[in-house]
């Protein structure tokens, strides 16, 4: 029987609070005023929440179980790792209630909206508070079917595309966690975030569970070529969606690949954390960040439109995540500058890209455009807005006294540390192609500012609402904070991230040098100033070439090799044999399943096409589903524009495809290179 006085802990509040808010909200949708308090309400709560447990989880855990629930249970649990992450979401889902209740308005169905939003947060808090990979699964579903909805807000036919990308690459990501899960308790009898290598190396399962896990959190974080989903979804989503997206969502992606690595595949303690398959896993997982965020930047130097600049640059900044811990991994119980970067980057680009996502969003209720060839001259109507931009662009560029330098710095720190230690010619490489991403991204994000805030102005921009100086209100605040941590980049380091090494088995040693890193060092500013000088020399190329116009042939394209086909093949799988097999005639006196057709063409055309049924099957599914949520609405839509979802596809979108096919062939080829001959 369950303990009454243990039923409902602090970690299991923070989830059912936006849980239970959501339908009540709905329930409002007749008080608007009452209806959008509630959202503000319920984050407040969970940031308060989360305060509270700051001096608990400095004493050890906090934890709560259900022993009886599905057989094996659920399980909550907060440790230093967790409680970073619950910092940085509850106080993002606080800022992001309070820009959506002033700016949803502006897209229509606002009730549905926050509902939704509300169970997003509850799915991403679930998440972080899981004590165990089932618990973490049955909130990663609710997190991602949740945030479907409000990526297809806007019911148009581009709405409905991306979401149902975003749906299809969900539900694999949850499959293929599910998957690792059932092998990792088939193999060690437990799903707890304790130390299994001891059970799984040298077995059968190791790489599998390995794969699986990285795979499944990578779709999730977004790490090339598995980002697919996200440009679509970026372009179509209101502001507020991108802002959960880039800041809470995909981070609940990276937060898993942190818990398999630092906590199921090591050995915390002794010395040495991780062993030579670790190793090899870590070197992989520096060259997926250094190809995801050289990727990432130079197609986001090439887009022509904001929110696949920003999305783009999403994917870049992952990137520098996964490098980091790619250097964990592979120092093993010396990689603590790794760690530390990587977690550090995290906050960061929480911070810069919700402000800049939030900024945009701001820009588009006030115009109604966001059109970059009628967005110039912002700067006269809204130079509030331009000075957001510009603090949050500068620390995603990486600039001295802003958010982005010191994390940029520590995860240089570490990948120079990792050079230093194995003298491997593919880490020197990797170092460079660090800074030269740098460069990159100081450019595309430079771009954007000067197109949307300077230059002439167009048109008519009308005076600042009253909603508008709400909207200014959690902008000004991630403006400001970015600034603080810029300022005091050292503030974060010593309260938050450097009591979680200890635990996670990384030596005295190796803690005491992140501990006495300092970012102001010449060495450091001058390798700033080398990315700010390499970054206006491309700027100056971009200019005369325009890559932007570059075009690839049509065939080279994902989606026309893929997708395409699997939602538009709809027959039935015997058709293509109508002219080739015998078919009974009304002579014959055998029995109808006597035949040839029956007894082997049908069942082995059906099962070859399996794999192109069931997406259709899904999209069928997912259509009624979305009728009985949205209501009379979304029939003429879906009716109108899902049949022929793929059957136009820009040049822009054949450009990226294209990128993604060659980028993903050179960069291993470019590997093969590098780790055999180097």
């Amino acid at each position: 029987m369950l303990n009454p006085s243990n039923w409902i802990s602090v970690p299991v509040a923070m989830t059912l609070i936006p849980l239970f808010s959501a339908p009540i909200v709905l329930a409002l949708h007749r008080k608007p005023g009452i209806g959008k308090a509630i959202p503000l309400v319920a984050t407040l709560s969970v940031a308060l929440l989360t305060l509270s447990l700051i001096p608990r989880v400095a004493e050890g855990p906090v934890e709560n179980a259900y022993s009886q629930f599905m057989a094996l249970g659920l399980s909550f649990r907060v440790d230093p790792l967790s409680l970073v992450f619950l910092l940085l979401f509850s106080f993002l889902a606080v800022l992001i209630s309070l820009f959506s209740v002033a700016y949803v308005d502006k897209e229509g169905s606002p009730h549905r909206f926050l509902t939704f939003m509300l169970l997003t947060f509850s799915g991403a808090l679930g998440v972080l508070v899981a004590g165990d990979f089932l618990t973490l699964l049955l909130f990663f579903e609710l997190m991602t079917l949740s945030s479907y909805v409000l990526v297809v807000h806007r019911e148009d036919r581009d709405a409905l595309r991306a979401g149902t990308t975003y749906l299809y690459l969900g539900i694999i990501a949850g499959l293929l966690v599910l998957l690792a899960i059932i092998l990792l308790y088939a193999k060690t009898g437990g799903l707890e975030f304790t130390s299994a290598l001891a059970s799984l190396e040298g077995s059968g399962y190791f790489l599998p569970i390995l794969a699986l896990f990285t795979v499944g959190f990578g779709l999730k974080a977004g790490i090339a070529p598995l980002h697919v989903w996200m440009p679509g979804a970026y372009s179509v989503s209101p502001a507020p969606v991108n802002a959960i997206s880039s800041g809470l969502m995909i981070k609940t992606g990276v937060y898993g690949m942190i818990r398999v690595y630092t906590s199921v595949l090591s050995y915390p303690g002794d010395g040495g954390i991780y062993t030579d398959s670790i190793l090899r896993s870590g070197m992989l997982l520096i060259w997926i960040g250094v190809g995801t965020m050289l990727f990432g930047a130079i197609v986001a130097l090439l887009q022509d439109t904001i929110m696949r600049t920003l999305a783009y640059s999403s994917v870049s900044q992952i990137g520098y995540i996964v490098m980091g811990l790619g250097v964990a991994v592979y120092l093993g119980s010396e990689g603590a500058m790794g760690l530390t970067g990587s977690l550090y980057h995290v906050i960061n680009h929480s911070f810069f890209k919700a402000t800049l996502f939030l900024t945009v969003g701001a820009i588009y209720f006030a115009t109604g455009d966001l059109r970059l060839d009628r967005l110039g001259g912002l700067r006269k109507s809204h130079p509030m807005l331009m000075l957001i931009f510009l603090v949050a662009a500068l620390g995603i560029g990486g600039m001295p006294g802003l958010n982005g330098y010191a994390s940029k710095t520590i995860l240089h720190h570490a990948i120079v540390e990792a050079y230093g230690h194995h003298q491997a010619g593919y880490l020197w490489l990797a170092e460079w192609l660090f800074t030269l991403t740098s460069a990159i991204t100081v450019c595309y994000i430079g771009n954007l500012f000067a197109r949307i805030f300077l230059g002439q102005q167009w048109g008519n921009r009308g005076k600042v609402s009253g909603n508008m100086r709400i909207l200014g209100i959690p902008l000004g605040i991630l403006a400001i904070v970015t600034l603080i941590i810029g300022v005091r980049p050292h503030m974060l380091l010593e309260r938050l991230l450097l009591p979680l090494l200890s635990p996670l088995g990384y030596t005295a040693y190796a803690i005491d040098y992140v501990a006495h890193v300092n970012v102001w060092s010449v060495s450091d500013l001058l390798s700033a100033g080398k990315v700010f000088a390499l970054a206006g020399i491309i700027y100056f190329i971009n200019s005369r070439v325009h890559l932007e116009k570059l075009a690839f042939p049509s065939w080279l394209c994902i989606d026309s090799m893929t997708h395409w086909p699997a939602v538009h093949i709809d027959m039935p799988p015997w058709f293509c044999l109508d002219t080739i097999t015998p078919r009974p005639t009304e002579e014959s006196n055998l029995p109808s399943w006597l035949n040839v057709e029956t007894l082997l063409y049908r069942p082995i055309v059906t099962l070859a096409t399996i794999p192109i049924l069931i997406p259709t099957a899904l999209e069928r599914v997912m259509s009624d589903l979305y009728h009985v949520i949205m209501g009379g609405k979304s029939v003429s839509i879906l009716k109108k524009y899902l049949p022929e979802r793929s059957s136009e596809w820009d040049l822009q979108n054949v450009n990226l495809d294209a990128l993604i096919v060659i980028g993903t062939i050179t960069g291993l080829l470019l590997f093969l290179i590098v780790y055999f001959i180097l």
